[in-house]
């Protein structure tokens, strides 16, 4: 992989899998169409199918690519995602493993129309620290 001497990124993390889970807060019936709208401008960049909902059950990382669209497509500044998954964090009741976070990514990006084949796929970076003591 590529990475331009000027970039962003932007950081995501999360100690286990159910902290993904989201859905859009807004409640103003304007911002809910706007948020639709710029998603499904998002969506189809990125190849999803326009049916698929990115206002749950993962808003949240949905809303992160929004952001990466933005500022990779729209103002043209070169940004990466970084999705910070901590692996056997011992503050949770039920550690999640490497091997759980990347499969788990995969029914994510499956359930939002995404494969790696799509726009902007490329500027997603992963990785798994240890959380362990």
């Amino acid at each position: 992989m590529k990475v331009h001497n000027k970039c962003n990124f932007l950081i995501e993390a999360k100690s286990y899998v159910g902290e993904m889970i989201t859905k859009i807060g807004a409640t103003n019936p304007q911002s809910i169409e706007l948020i639709k709208n710029s998603l499904a401008q998002v969506k189809h960049y990125m190849g999803a199918g326009k049916d698929t909902d990115w206002t749950k059950p993962y808003y949240q990382l949905s809303n992160r690519l929004a952001l990466l669209y933005f500022l990779n497509t729209i103002i043209k500044k070169s940004s990466y995602l970084a999705l910070v998954n901590f692996v056997d964090d011992p503050t949770i009741r039920k550690p999640t493993s490497e091997e759980q976070w990347k499969n788990h990514y995969n029914d994510v990006f499956a359930y939002l129309g995404i494969t790696p084949k799509s726009k902007l796929f490329d500027r997603i970076i992963s990785v798994y620290p240890t959380a362990r003591i």
